[in-house]
């Protein structure tokens, strides 16, 4: 029996092709059929010594559990800038990058609340259209850790994760002064993907800042050839403040002296009057963009589109890299952009492709499952956003008869009676699901058949691959922990809504199985979390985790 079971975990993969076609909301047709074989090892003992999988183990070591977090919290509110940028470069300078590697990096640095991410991917592709060798920083992952690092618009090889990854932490553990020496999970990733980007040889550095800005382990960038600051709102309030006016500061940490600072132009007043302020301060040029309806030249479509935030983000986007192009490449690539202030330009063809030509999972993205099951998702998850996201499903299914679904879920200290609220008091769905955000399938990977109805040999190999899947694991996982949160969740959808039905699943897994069985049309809104969307994603696009 035993040889049985060894040789299912370790038959190879089941490749398939998938067909997709460039529209202005990302939409793929996806067959209810995903192989459960995949090459994998059973622990860390079975796995070479600088696997990929040995790498993502030693990388999951480095996150806090709850009680350290607390305690890291309260360090990082009494840290000051300049601690953080020195414990930053003492990290990367350790794990054998020195400081001065830096300055061979063209950075666009990108800071924000909503749509930082979708900004980053318009300005990689735009500039990878251009013709330049990209390198893209961004967090978090949706599938795969290695989703975080990109080089050319594709994330690094499992291969290539592993090779930059012991070279960074065999050179950090080698030199560490005490037991806990060690960077934590961000800031080691953060070291990581500047070692690799160096080694890349990149033109341009697209980096997205993980939390805030001014105390981002990303900011000890101090000259990037533009700064960006997106739509802003409350978030992360433990750690960048209660306030807003205290978390549009933190964004504005980015600032530097001299190099110009992009904007998007709806901010409410008190938030520009702001970042006016702290570029003041600064001594950097504040500039905003126009909107992207202003711009002339080709019609533009959008590879990310919602109709209405996209085309912020996008028109953002443009500008960074045309400021970008401006000041590093201007002699080698046509950029006809004003100099002045606000004032929109015309976009040339391989501009407009390059917003075209976009794709970022997980937001405003639809997946056609079968005859019966059409996901969408997005990865929101502040009220703004979700309003957004909201908003986009609604015009995305208003004038076809289906079984409306809400899956949702929130993590950290987000209110989630306030953001569920709006959907529950919309009368859109007559029913809403909520699981811990589990897939018990490898990543990549997906479901035949229903889960709990399968052999008994399956559902053990199912269920172990949970535990292989290490790229979303989490030290703060317990399992009573998180499905009694799903119950939380349901029962505040019932008493928001008393008409309408809540069911609670064990896992992603068990939801997939559940929708898969409808004879009638559902539209499934997947949304709260970027790690929901990307636990759905890693059962039911098994492309994403391809090498």
């Amino acid at each position: 029996m035993a040889k049985r079971v060894f040789s299912l975990f370790f038959q190879k993969p089941c490749r398939r092709s998938s067909t997709s076609s460039m529209r202005q909301t990302q939409v793929t047709e996806l067959q209810p059929k995903i192989s459960s074989q995949q090459n994998g090892t059973l622990s860390s003992k079975l796995a070479s010594k600088d696997s990929y999988e040995e790498a993502i183990r030693l990388l999951n070591s480095l996150q806090s559990n709850s009680q350290t977090l607390e305690q890291w919290i309260r360090v990082r509110q009494e840290q000051t800038i300049e601690k953080v940028r020195e414990d930053t470069i003492r990290f990367l300078e350790r794990g054998g990058l020195p400081a001065s590697a830096l300055e061979k990096l063209n950075v666009v640095h990108v800071a924000g609340t909503k749509g930082k991410g979708t900004t980053c991917a318009f300005v990689e592709s735009i500039l990878r259209q251009a013709g330049l060798r990209t390198g893209f920083y961004s967090s978090p992952h949706l599938v795969a850790v290695r989703e975080r690092i990109r080089i050319n618009g594709k994330p690094i090889s499992r291969q290539k994760f592993a090779d930059y990854f012991f070279t960074v932490y065999r050179n950090m553990e080698q030199s560490k002064e005490s037991v806990d020496d060690m960077p934590a999970y961000f800031r080691f990733l953060t070291c990581m993907g500047f070692y690799a980007f160096v080694e890349e040889q990149v033109d341009v550095l697209v980096l997205e800042v993980g939390i805030g800005g001014a105390m981002d382990p990303t900011n000890i960038i101090m000259s990037p050839v533009v700064t960006g600051i997106t739509s802003l709102g409350l978030e992360h309030q433990s750690v960048l403040g209660e306030s807003l006016e205290e978390i549009t500061r933190a964004k504005a940490g980015i600032m530097k002296p001299s190099i110009p600072c992009v904007t998007i132009y709806n901010h409410s007043e008190r938030i520009l009057e702001i970042l006016r302020e702290e570029a003041e301060k600064t001594d950097c040029p504040l500039e905003i963009c126009p909107s992207l309806d202003e711009y002339s030249g080709v019609p533009l479509l959008l590879g990310v589109e919602d109709g209405n935030v996209s085309r912020l983000n996008a028109s953002l986007a443009v500008h960074l890299a045309n400021t970008f192009i401006r000041k590093k490449f201007n002699e080698t690539i046509d950029c006809t952009m004003t100099q002045s202030d606000g004032i929109p330009f015309e976009l040339p063809l391989w501009q407009a492709q390059g917003l075209a030509n976009c794709k970022w999972h997980g937001r405003f993205q639809i997946l056609k499952r079968g005859a019966s099951v059409v996901y969408f998702l997005d990865g929101a998850h502040t009220m703004e956003s979700l309003r957004a996201a909201g908003s986009w499903f609604k015009r995305q299914t208003a004038h076809v008869e289906s079984n409306k679904v809400l899956i949702f879920s929130v993590t950290g200290d987000r209110d989630a009676a306030e953001l569920l609220a709006p959907f529950a008091k919309s009368g859109d769905f007559a029913l809403a699901l909520f699981c811990p955000l589990i897939a018990t399938t490898p990543v990549g990977q997906g479901v035949k058949g229903n889960f709990s109805k399968a052999p008994f040999i399956k559902r053990l190999k199912m269920t172990m691959w949970k535990f292989l899947s290490l790229d979303n694991w989490s030290i703060q996982r317990d399992q009573e922990e998180i499905m009694r949160r799903s119950k939380e969740l349901a029962d505040l959808w019932t008493s928001l809504t008393p008409r309408g039905e809540a069911k609670v699943f064990r896992s992603v897994n068990h939801v997939v199985d559940y929708l898969d069985e409808a004879n009638e049309l559902n539209h499934v809104f997947v949304t709260g979390s970027l790690h929901l969307v990307g636990a759905f994603l890693s059962l039911i696009d098994p492309e994403l985790n391809s090498d």
